[in-house]
């Protein structure tokens, strides 16, 4: 768990140094918006900086002297590089190597702000600055005691809300940012859960991440600038849910296009940074336990598993025996004697145990530190975090229908109740390895590895149509989904070549989805026991081994040239180029267990309720029961994406006024996917496309404050690799059959986005955005009216996307200076879509019911709103957030059945941190307080129903410095 760190810590510090000579002299960017020294040449001579010309405080045209001398509390040792900021009048400076500081300011009264990385940040109000005689105000800073939440690197403090609002101020683009700050603010675990905050997302089956309503498809992420291998062999994307918020120092998220992006983008781009090495030697040890309402020392669904199984790894025992050959297993190729061998080599563990389950576990370690050499020429610097989580959830009662056409109409076919406990176990590792030479170049290098285990056991009661039987299943699972990603990178600035800067990097990323040993058993109630028996013969047992590799590699470099050519304020021309390759394997293997004396088996599958006492090594050995594997053809696919790009953009500063960044990209792409139908023919599907994708945005420096942003950008979605494969696969989540359309094209979009933006201090903002888009061929997933209400996808013909975006960050003092300590935050977003699907957009005979509809996955609004108490004097922070996501619809109907929407959904969290001393800090969680009813509906029928429970955490952290 993240330590405090708050709204206000740090306030003007990154005001002071935004645009002093380290922020920009070793890495050069475009960033016109904002920033009056982006030139490092230029940058270098800052000292004061005098933001506005007009003194809001001033009550006089006489002016004084405003003076003093900054200590540390505890050694009363001067304090270098203070950030002090007199309010009123807009004008800041920096304290001296002796600590000490001066001011000549007209005659009035002040409140000044004082600000270092090392230090807590102070404010003194009532500073009265008089003509005749000289203001003396000494201060004393308290040391930092707690510096893990954010990694400072140079001058700015990476992770804080103050740098990432600069970040977004400066930002040519239109852009939306998440802080390390505000994500241990919030509490989320997993950065899934804390981008849900950010204006415009919303979060669907808790691991996707969909920007202005638009599914996962169409939002991108990258890591440091880099592509990401896929842990889901049905989905190309990430799944966010992977990646804890503990080894991250923020996220960005650009939702207006620009080229020296990858050109797959919709909704936007989401770019997450991982901790770097940070100013000073820190380390820091935390702890916590939760007790969830439906879980915690409650009776769960649980099974024997491995030793291991604690540290989400599997020890061998779910793996495929070593006595089955590779090759699919054909009874008329092996020998009676041989086949019971391979039915007695399995595991003999099937029954679902009730047990008490205990708290959830939460374990961090985090260290890091920088040293210099040759004078501070040289810079190494490490940081390295590791962290250990154990989780569970038990639901039962979660309601299950599918939906068939009847006689009299939309009617229930299958209705279950669904009863499961999932363990999950999260560990991740990081290391950072970076070193600054002759502050004009850097080299870093990043191993991040993570894991998430999902262990469950279910018992599922229904009534399924086609057998117009009740039938209960149990399952035992258990998935690994593991990401390993190495990174090496570059930046370098040149100043003798006209501060030429170029920035390299080479990711290479290995994502694996590992499902060993599935097990799902199938039991009928017996009318005339009324009793659960197995079914005689029907898939009364299932064996499943998944697998799927993922690699990926991907290689950039950029070059930019800032010039002063004469004719405008500012130009850097910006060029690059990207080489992204990505290759998957994903294989299945299905065993099952048959009767071979139908009489026999008959009479033990009567005697014997646990198939734990069916299936043993006698019966085998009796020729009673037989192994069969029914791995089919279509369970083995490879695919691979291969992706060349180049851009150029071009990033002017007009004058003082206006500023426009334009350009253009290049994509050059193949992707492949080679499977099998299920009667065995071979499918080979290739899909090539060049793409010419222009952008261009422009801003409008109302005032230092105010700006208002457009931009245009021409954007593309491809499919993903299973979506263009007819072989069908099995989604567990929506527990339905789907298939791929190989008739799938890229959809085509363009966007449009204006915003205004008003930043009233570092860490204050509020903006209005609005946004259009159009599509073309948008890619959309629909139910199929089917026995298993199988799903597919299709091109529609075209769609459109508009909504407007509200946001507000403010501290409450402009009320009362006595509400000085509190602030709110809140965000809405309106969405407003609509797809059209004319007639033969598809071979498959799909009929959608609704020609013109919203767009899949997109809700129609969203919003969040936080109000917090922050005192860093007590050490205190209490914070209420809530995250509200308004109908969406999940699929859409075809052959006359409707439309299925998720309702809306509120959820309402608490977060209280205390310092009980110096390097000790305690925090209280409460998630979901009001624990809705999650529901889906379909034709007026909820399809789906659960609650997820209220949960509470207590927890510790213990800082070194």
């Amino acid at each position: 768990m993240i330590i405090r760190f708050y709204t206000n810590k740090f306030f003007h510090l990154c005001l002071t140094f935004a645009l002093i000579a380290l922020t920009w002299a070793n890495a050069p960017t475009i960033g016109h918006a904002g920033s009056e020294d982006a030139s490092p040449k230029r940058a270098a001579s800052s000292g004061i900086r005098k933001i506005k010309s007009d003194f809001k405080g001033s009550t006089s045209a006489s002016v004084g002297t405003l003076s003093g001398r900054i200590t540390c509390n505890k050694t009363n040792e001067p304090i270098a590089g203070v950030g002090i900021v007199v309010e009123e009048a807009q004008v800041d400076t920096v304290s001296d190597s002796d600590g000490r500081f001066e001011l000549t300011l007209p005659v009035g009264v002040y409140k000044l702000s004082f600000s270092h990385m090392d230090f807590l940040p102070k404010k003194i109000r009532d500073v009265a600055v008089v003509e005749d005689r000289p203001t003396v105000r000494n201060v004393q800073l308290t040391d930092m005691y707690k510096m893990s939440v954010m990694v400072v690197s140079g001058s700015q403090i990476a992770g804080s809300i103050p740098s990432l609002l600069e970040e977004k101020r400066a930002a040519p683009s239109v852009v939306d940012v998440l802080s390390a700050e505000e994500m241990s603010r919030a509490g989320d675990s997993d950065i899934a859960q804390a981008l849900r905050r950010v204006t415009g997302l919303n979060l669907a089956e808790g691991k996707y991440v969909y920007v202005r309503g638009m599914g996962e498809r169409y939002s991108s992420v990258l890591l440091n600038g880099a592509n990401l291998a896929g842990t889901d062999p049905n989905r190309r994307v990430i799944e966010l849910d992977l990646i804890p918020t503990g080894v991250l120092e923020a996220a960005v998220i650009q939702k207006s296009y620009s080229p020296d992006l990858p050109g797959a983008f919709g909704g936007g781009n989401i770019l997450l940074r991982t901790k770097t090495y940070p100013d000073r030697f820190f380390a820091t040890l935390s702890a916590s336990t939760a007790y969830q309402t439906n879980t915690t020392f409650k009776d769960g669904y649980r099974y024997e598993g491995g030793g291991l199984d604690f540290l989400g790894a599997d020890d061998g025992t779910r793996s495929l025996p070593e006595i089955i050959p590779d090759e699919k297993i054909q009874t008329v190729k092996y020998t009676a004697d041989e086949l019971k061998e391979f039915g007695k080599s399995f595991s003999d563990i099937y029954d679902v145990e009730k047990k008490t389950i205990p708290p959830d576990l939460d374990l961090g370690f985090n260290i890091g530190d920088r040293f210099d050499a040759a004078d501070g020429d040289v810079v190494l610097g490490y940081t390295m975090g590791l962290k250990y989580k154990q989780s569970w959830m038990t639901q039962t009662d979660e309601i299950f229908k599918k939906l068939n056409l009847g006689h009299s109409g939309v009617e229930v076919g299958d209705d279950w109740d669904y009863n499961w406990t999932e363990r999950k176990i999260v560990t991740s590792g990081l290391l950072n390895l970076g070193t600054e030479l002759f502050r004009d170049h850097k080299l870093s290098t990043t191993t991040l590895y993570l894991r998430n285990t999902s262990d469950t056991a279910r018992d599922d009661v229904g009534f399924v149509d086609d057998e117009d039987a009740y039938i209960r299943q149990t399952s035992l699972s258990w998935v690994e989904r593991s990401l390993l990603v190495q990174q090496i990178s570059g930046t370098h600035l040149f100043p003798e070549a006209s501060d030429l800067g170029i920035d390299w990097s080479y990711t290479y990323a290995h994502g694996r989805y590992f499902v060993p040993d599935e097990r799902i058993t199938h039991y009928f109630l017996e009318d005339d026991r009324q009793e659960w028996a197995l079914f005689g013969g029907y898939g009364q047992d299932e064996r499943n081994y998944k697998n799927m590799d993922d690699d990926s590699h991907d290689f950039s470099a950029d070059a930019s040239l800032p010039l002063e050519p004469g004719f405008v304020k500012e130009l850097t021309l910006k060029t690059g180029y990207r080489h992204t390759f990505r290759k998957r394997d994903s294989t299945i293997r299905r065993f099952r267990f048959t009767h071979k004396d139908l009489q026999k088996a008959y009479e033990i599958i009567r005697s014997e309720e646990s198939l734990e006492d069916i299936l043993t090594d006698e019966n085998f050995d009796a020729g009673i029961f037989e192994l069969r594997e029914t791995t089919q053809p279509s369970d083995k696919y490879s695919a691979l994406e291969r992706i060349n790009a180049v851009y150029g953009m071009a990033d002017v500063r007009i004058n003082d006024a206006f500023g426009i960044t334009g350009g253009i990209r290049f994509e050059d792409s193949h992707l492949n996917i080679d499977t099998f139908e299920l009667a065995g023919t071979e499918i080979d599907q290739d899909l090539d496309n060049r793409d010419y994708l222009p952008a261009v945005s422009g801003t409008w420096f109302i005032d230092d404050e105010t700006k208002l942003r457009a931009a245009y950008g021409e954007t593309l979605c491809r499919p993903d690799f299973k979506e263009l494969s007819r072989a069908p696969f099995f989604d567990p989540v929506t527990k339905r059959i789907v298939r791929g359309n190989p008739d799938l094209q890229e959809a085509h979009i363009k966007n449009y986005d204006l915003r205004l933006e008003h930043f009233f201090s570092p860490d204050e903002i509020a903006s209005i955005s609005v946004f259009y888009k159009t599509f073309t061929n948008p890619i959309e997933r629909v139910q199929v009216e089917s026995v298993q209400e199988e799903r597919t996808y299709i091109n529609a013909d075209s769609a459109y996307l508009y909504g407007f975006e509200l946001e507000l960050n403010k501290n409450l003092s402009f009320i009362h200076d006595a509400l000085f300590n509190f602030f709110v935050g809140a965000n809405f977003t309106y969405i407003k879509s609509e797809a059209e699907v004319g007639e033969g957009r598809s071979d498959l005979e799909v009929d959608v019911t609704n020609n013109k509809h919203p767009l899949q996955g997109q809700p129609e609004y969203l919003m969040n709103f936080m109000i917090g108490y922050d005192d860093q004097g007590l050490g205190l922070l209490s914070l209420l957030l809530l995250n509200v996501q308004g109908k969406t619809i999940d699929a859409v109907g075809t052959d006359d059945l409707p439309d299925q929407f998720r309702e809306p959904f509120y959820q309402l969290d608490y977060v209280l941190s205390y310092k009980l001393a110096e390097d000790l800090t305690i925090r209280f969680e409460a998630e979901n307080l009001l624990d809705p009813r999650d529901e889906y509906t379909q034709g007026g029928v909820t399809t789906r129903s659960f609650r997820k429970g209220r949960k509470f955490t207590v927890g510790l952290e213990y800082a070194l410095f």
